[in-house]
């Protein structure tokens, strides 16, 4: 099970290289908005971590900036990145996703697309061979839309490749 979702894992990133997916713009809407609050997702590892910040909000969109923190860079590479952003759509709509700078510094392109669940964020380039370094390397908007239930929730869920291809561990965080 764990080689079939690593295969589909790289052959997704591979694609996303390859092509560049546009995302999916989504409306606004006033009056009647909650702000959303996020629980802590299960640990995967102790290596890489991937983490959605802290949100602020500008009236009805809430903007949440991606942080990559690698402690080991030298033995743990990671070049590649997808983000699926997990969250209810009668609640948020996805308006963006933005090169944060350590995605800007290794050269990497953000790459949005929607999912069934949400959105999902590829954080790639075509060489593929650059390491990302610790820092910002999205920021994601979403607008709450109208009649948003109270208490509607984010989830991530990622994954990671290295220079070569192979699928690395990314521990997920999510702030309150």
């Amino acid at each position: 099970m764990t080689k079939v979702i690593r295969i589909k894992c790289l052959l997704f990133l591979m694609v996303c290289a390859l092509f560049s997916l546009n995302g999916c713009g989504g409306g606004g809407g006033s009056g009647g908005a909650t702000t959303p609050t996020t629980p802590t997702s299960p640990v995967v590892s102790n290596t890489a971590v991937l983490e959605l910040g802290t949100q602020t909000k500008s009236g009805n969109t809430v903007t949440f900036p991606l942080n990559f923190t690698n402690p080991n860079p030298a033995d743990y590479s990671i070049s590649g990145i997808q983000a699926d952003i997990i969250f209810d759509s009668k609640a948020f709509s996805f308006v963006s996703a933005a090169a944060g700078a350590a995605a800007v510094l290794a050269g990497k392109t953000i790459n949005p697309s929607k999912i069934p669940t949400g959105q999902r964020i590829v954080i790639i380039d075509l060489g593929g061979n650059k390491s990302i370094g610790d820092g910002v390397v999205a920021q994601i908007s979403l607008d709450i839309l109208p009649g948003a239930p109270a208490g509607s929730t984010f989830s991530l869920v990622a994954y990671a490749t290295d220079p070569s291809g192979l699928e690395k561990t990314v521990e997920v965080k999510i702030l309150k």
